[in-house]
Parts: structure tokens; sequence; C-alpha cells
């Protein structure tokens, strides 16, 4: 069946993984993988140079929040937790 291989960070990759990364995604164009790999915006990084294709995605704005959050019937105030904040270590 399908398969979608999803790679955070991808601007940290050391060039020998970038390449056979890049290598396997141009070669599975036929076959039903998705490879969606994170870059930080300005960061570039090996991936970058492979050639292959891009789509730039931005945060969202308080109402399509607002808007996601009514489509998946959540309350528009439900807390969400801060990002910044460090998770505990488990004991």
């Amino acid at each position: 069946g399908p398969l979608v291989v999803l790679l955070d960070d991808a601007h940290l990759l050391d060039q020998p993984s970038a390449r056979a990364l890049a290598f396997a995604a141009r070669r599975l164009g036929a076959d039903p993988v998705l490879v969606v790999a994170a870059v930080r915006s300005g960061e570039g990084g090996p991936l970058a140079e492979a050639g292959l294709p891009e789509l730039a995605v931005t945060g969202l704005d308080a109402a399509a929040v607002g808007s996601l959050m009514a489509t998946l019937g959540l309350p528009a105030t439900a807390a969400l937790p801060p990002m910044n904040v460090p998770l505990p270590t488990p004991t």
C-alpha cells in the first residue's frame, strides 16, 4: 500500500544522508510513496540542492486556527500547551 516518509529538520542532514534520500525520492515517482522533508525557512541545507519539488508552508493566523478547531469540534478557547516549555523528565 501507500507509504509516507516524514523527515523533520532536514536542513540538519549530513551530505551522504541527504544524497541518499534525494536519490530514493527521485526514483519513487511512479510508486505510491510520499516523501515529506521539513526544512526551516532560509536554512537551505543539502536537500535544497537536490532539485526536488518544494512546497512552502506558512503558519496559521488566529482566524485559521479557530476555523480548524471548529472543524475538529474543539472549542475555540481550548488551551494549547506552550511550545517552549520543556516536558518533565520521567522518573
